[in-house]
């Protein structure tokens, strides 16, 4: 029985002469490379792997080598992607002229756009160009038809005219004069058309041309089913001539009747608003308006005259509408009709202070949520809200002078906050600004329009719009007001810049 052999670590010395790393196994060893080297022809040198040689390295542009590693690099005009990949151009025009077809124009700031050549649009996509096509505006300049040929204009007319020599309008071709009419006996030119006549005792054939005598009794040709016409029935030599009642027009076969929109034509005398009917048509107005007695024009209606209003104390008519006013010492309640007096919420702020009276002197305004940043606190006499001793009465004269005598002294509280900070509380900052941004000072939020409230966290109330809400709405019929721009939105089948068109009164136009 043989004894055991211990195995050799060839490791253990001089790293087996392995330039990476050495590893040892039963009876043997091998050489191992770091990352980015691979092992040499002998086994034990390590040598650097060329990463740009298989697929660029992934690089789009250049792959530059390095020593057990590699890096993406690109050509001047282009920047590197964040992938350290790709690479992006830093002016569009300059790389395959930005994709355009014609034309690449350098904006600046990375920016371009594609232009096209004289009688070329962009397409949709914006890059490649198509022939425009001239006819498109204005007709191409042509008085009936317009061809585009090769992006150039071709102006012709309709059957019964001829170009002018302008080359764009048309000019009336006299068939009777040219000789195209072949009537038999009279021809009559008309635009674009003529007809042909026959003389007294004759008769136009069917073709529209020939004049046949008539040699036969005369049957009146509207006394079978009126002629074939919808209203009213001419007997002519030509057959039955058709026509119509007011407020109805010949349909395309001379013989029928439909009704005629005067609205769409222009023919009604409507100021606001004209439905059409058949034979007649419907003046209306715009709410605030009222019917003229003549059915046409609309006349402003005063509501102020009316007393329609609600108005409290003024009333200011204007057109389509009204607005209520206050008289001085007032104010306009929220529902924008009453008026609520200043002296009153004055009289109810002074028996507040009277039932305090005894009490414990309280400052007010002083209610802190966190330790006030004061600097001083001011205090005078409180007088009203008007120097003016007219407005100032004699029953307000004697309780000031009550006062002065019981030798007391009513306060006007102002906290002055240090600087950077400010609220009732000097509590706030700049960063509490939501809706706005600091003052100039950095002692207040300056709301954005629309916006309202200590920190700009409020929208503006019912009825107002705008920069710190003082704008009046001036929507109607239950519209609501955008608080920022003031904008009406109307309700379902009422419509206006003001949602003004929501009641009709209505007139109607009917013709027999």
């Amino acid at each position: 029985m043989s004894a055991l052999v211990a195995d050799v670590n060839e490791c253990e010395v001089d790293q087996g002469g392995c330039e990476g790393f050495c590893c040892n196994v039963i009876g043997s060893y091998y050489c191992k490379c770091p990352d980015g080297r691979r092992l040499g022809p002998d086994g034990k040198s390590c040598q650097d792997v060329d990463e740009c040689e298989e697929m660029n390295g992934g690089c789009q542009q250049t792959c530059v080598n390095t020593p057990a590693s590699y890096h993406c690099e690109c050509s001047e005009g282009f920047r590197m992607h964040s992938d350290g990949r790709t690479c992006i151009a830093l002016n569009s025009c300059s790389v395959l002229n930005g994709g355009c077809e014609h034309k690449c124009t350098n904006l600046g700031n990375n920016q371009y756009k594609c232009e096209c050549r004289k009688n070329y649009q962009l397409k949709r996509d914006g890059r490649h160009c198509e022939l425009r096509n001239p006819c498109a505006e204005r007709n191409g300049g042509c008085a009936q038809t317009c061809h585009s040929h090769e992006g150039q204009v071709e102006c012709g007319c309709r059957p019964g005219f001829s170009l002018a020599a302008d080359g764009k309008n048309c000019d009336d071709v006299d068939e009777c004069s040219s000789g195209q009419q072949k009537c038999s006996h009279g021809c009559v030119n008309t635009v674009g058309s003529f007809s042909c006549m026959c003389n007294p005792g004759f008769e136009l054939g069917a073709d529209g041309k020939q004049c046949y005598r008539i040699e036969m009794e005369i049957i009146n040709s509207c006394e079978e089913n009126n002629g074939g016409c919808s209203h009213h029935c001419e007997h002519t030599t030509n057959g039955p001539h058709c026509s119509c009642n007011q407020g109805f027009q010949l349909a395309e076969d001379l013989k029928t009747c439909i009704d005629s929109d005067e609205c769409s034509s222009g023919q009604a005398c409507c100021s606001h608003f004209c439905r059409n009917y058949p034979g007649g048509y419907e003046c209306s107005c715009r709410a605030g308006h009222t019917l003229n007695p003549d059915g046409c024009g609309c006349d402003d209606v005063d509501e102020c005259l009316a007393e329609t209003s609600g108005c409290e104390h003024y009333c200011v008519n204007t057109l389509g509408t009204y607005e209520c006013f206050c008289r001085q010492g007032f104010r306009l309640d929220q529902d924008q009709h009453s008026c609520i007096s200043l002296y009153a919420e004055l009289d109810e702020e002074e028996e507040d202070e009277e039932e305090d009276e005894g009490q414990v002197p309280v400052l007010p305004e002083l209610l802190f949520r966190n330790a006030p940043q004061l600097l001083h606190y001011t205090s005078a006499l409180h007088t009203g809200y008007s120097n003016d001793q007219s407005d100032y009465s004699d029953e307000d004269e004697e309780r000031e002078g009550q006062r002065e005598r019981r030798g007391e002294l009513r306060l006007n509280s102002q906290i002055v906050c240090l600087e950077g900070s400010f609220g009732d509380d000097c509590s706030l900052s700049c960063e509490v600004c939501l809706n706005g941004e600091c003052s100039d000072n950095k002692d207040r939020c300056e709301c954005s329009p629309g916006w309202t409230g200590t920190i700009c966290n409020q929208t503006c109330p019912s009825g107002t719009y705008g920069k710190v809400c003082n704008s009046l709405c001036r929507c109607q019929n239950g519209g609501s007001c955008d608080p920022v721009t003031g904008k009406c939105g109307c309700p379902p089948g009422v419509q206006g810049v003001f949602c003004e068109d929501g009641v009709f009164i209505h007139s109607l136009h009917f013709y027999t």
